[in-house]
């Protein structure tokens, strides 16, 4: 039984809701986040960073590569530029170098973790302005 038609029916009506709810689809070029979502993505975004950072003793690589994307998400919606990544980057090797000092182990590997990651997003734009 064939119900492929069913689907297009049934997708069709799903985007005739969600253009009537004005929410935009990603693979139409734009982004399906309400703007009450993300006026508070950024900060929720940074809360999250600095509960990593500072409150987590551990290592737990999901949750960093998932604050992460969530960052890419941020960084996309929001349009940053380079200089906000290189304010990041300063701010997180600051951070490094002061815990480093007060021999704060945990913190520093956390801040510098997140430091080179910021680091990879920058040189990636970097690359893709360069072409």
């Amino acid at each position: 039984m064939d119900l492929s038609h069913v689907k297009v029916k049934t997708m069709s009506k799903v985007l005739t809701s969600l253009y009537k709810l004005k929410i935009k689809i990603p693979w139409l070029k734009d982004t399906i986040i309400l703007p009450e979502v993300k006026k508070y993505l950024f900060i929720f975004v940074v809360l999250v960073t600095s509960f990593d950072i500072f409150i987590i003793k551990e290592f737990y690589g999901l949750l960093t590569f998932s604050v992460f994307f969530l960052w890419l998400l941020v960084i996309r919606l929001y349009k940053l530029k380079e200089k906000h990544f290189v304010i990041s980057v300063i701010i997180l090797f600051v951070l490094v170098a002061f815990f480093h000092i007060i021999s704060v182990p945990t913190v520093t590997e956390k801040a510098a973790i997140w430091a080179y990651l910021f680091l990879i997003i920058y040189a990636w734009n970097l690359a893709k302005l360069s072409k």
